[in-house]
């Protein structure tokens, strides 16, 4: 598991490496106005990761910790079959609806609903094959390629929120083509089982708990900047999904973690002990997330200042990494691996309800954006807290609570008293780490101790 943990994580360092160039660049690049309309693409691209009605979720059940060399080519190719049919169709309805809402945004997004659900699809599966290597380079791929292409556009001239959103959808396209082909190559000469058939409909339905879940989260996630499209003025959605930008790269390396859990977590070999202290290690490491602020801070502050009126936000997204590392790492991965799909899904629908009353409620007392930032940190926290009583083995105890309150007091006095970034950098990431040893010194140490003895085992000749 700490091989797989690596690949992912060195491809999501560069990953999050292309995504911090990509979020500085295109605010330095575009205008405001454009900014906000290839954030709004990317808003409704969140969006069509429903349209593979839960097929792709369902072979994931079926092949997690499972080698691809040993299963039913003939069942696998139906599978794959019954999703294009799928996406096919989802593509149709969204161009009839086209007919009616003329919106370029909307039309783009509905082109790319096929490339993007069987990416998605891939990378599913090869997580569930353990096929990390594969898994991380097409992981760096989409957006290595996007930043090529906008660099080509810049310098051609051509570079705004349009063509960037158009070079996204093509360089999706090419990248499932790949797969297809790859697929096509692994299947051939296999007679497919029949596509509308019993099974299939079973992993459907499985995968639909799975996916309803996971969509529901993604409006969870997205609420915050629907509220503020909808509301506020372009510059302010320019403002704010600027800094859920950089939010997002945060979240790779907690994906990085995530990933690779899941098919060890569904072996059942990780235990309650060990349960325990990976979600100490998930709170220390999230908290180091705060040093991200005062990076951003310098730069925004050289480089782009038409941006500075995002940093409390980022500031109170940064807050947010101890709560999510556990809930994407932990809570959502058992959530599925224990069969508590439906459990799941009500509690990501309360979170849901709650994070649209608590922003109707700023938005109602003239909070602004920054009120809304605020509430969405104040919803994660509420699901950390509320998750826990689902899960016996993971509790919130009361040392976890003094550290987390610890944590949001030095973090903001951080951003607040120091002025140079620099200087704040080098204070906070002292102190987080002083407060990490105090707290957590003996699953620090077993980690140190994991990775020494992991050193030993690989130095030994057979």
């Amino acid at each position: 598991m700490i091989k797989s943990i690596f690949k992912v994580f060195i491809s999501n360092g560069a990953l999050a490496t292309i995504g911090l160039v990509n979020s500085f660049l295109f605010p330095i690049i575009l205008t405001t106005a454009d900014y906000a309309t290839y954030q709004q693409f990317l808003l409704y691209i969140s969006y069509i990761n429903i349209c593979h009605l839960g097929i792709a979720s369902g072979m994931f059940l079926n092949y997690a910790g499972k080698d691809y060399s040993i299963i039913d080519k003939r069942q696998y190719k139906s599978e794959i079959y019954l999703l294009l049919v799928t996406l096919v169709s989802f593509t149709g309805l969204g161009l009839i609806i086209c007919t009616v809402v003329n919106s370029r945004i909307v039309l783009l997004t509905v082109l790319t609903i096929i490339p993007q659900c069987l990416i998605a699809s891939f990378q599913a599966l090869n997580q569930a094959w353990e096929r990390f290597t594969e898994y991380s380079i097409i992981n760096v791929l989409p957006k290595l390629l996007l930043t090529i292409s906008i660099v080509v556009l810049f310098f051609w001239g051509h570079a705004s929120g349009n063509t960037i959103s158009v070079s996204y959808s093509l360089i999706v396209w090419g990248i499932s083509w790949f797969f297809l082909i790859r697929f096509w190559k692994d299947t051939r000469g296999e007679k497919a089982s029949k596509v509308f058939s019993k099974t299939n409909v079973n992993t459907t339905w499985n995968g639909l708990l799975i996916t309803a879940g996971n969509y529901i989260n993604i409006l969870f996630h997205s609420i915050d900047k629907q509220f503020v499209l909808t509301l506020y003025s372009k510059e302010s959605f320019a403002l704010y999904t600027f800094a859920m930008s950089l939010q997002n790269i945060m979240m790779i390396f907690v994906n990085s973690l995530a990933n690779p859990f899941y098919p060890r977590l569904a072996k059942e070999d990780i235990k309650r002990e060990q349960l325990e202290r990976i979600k100490e290690l998930l709170l220390a490491f999230g908290i180091y997330a705060g040093c991200a602020f005062f990076v951003v801070s310098f730069i925004v502050s050289k480089f782009i200042q038409k941006y500075s009126g995002s940093l409390m936000i980022c500031a109170v997204f940064f807050a947010v990494f101890p709560a999510s590392a556990i809930i994407n790492v932990l809570y959502i991965n058992l959530y599925k691996i224990r069969k508590k799909l439906k459990k799941y899904i009500f509690t990501l629908i309360g979170m849901l309800v709650i994070a649209a009353l608590a922003n109707l409620i700023v938005v109602l007392i003239n909070g602004g954006y920054t009120g809304i930032a605020l509430a969405t940190m104040l919803c994660y926290y509420i699901w950390l807290l509320y998750s826990q009583i689902d899960f016996d083995d993971i509790r919130i105890s009361r040392k976890d609570l003094f550290f987390l309150a610890g944590f949001m007091i030095m973090y903001f006095m951080a951003v607040n008293l120091f002025q140079n970034p620099i200087v704040g950098f080098l204070v906070y990431i002292v102190v987080a780490s002083i407060w990490n040893v105090f707290f957590y010194k003996d699953s620090i140490m077993y980690l140190i101790n994991h990775f020494a003895k992991l050193n030993q085992n690989n130095g030994v000749k057979p």
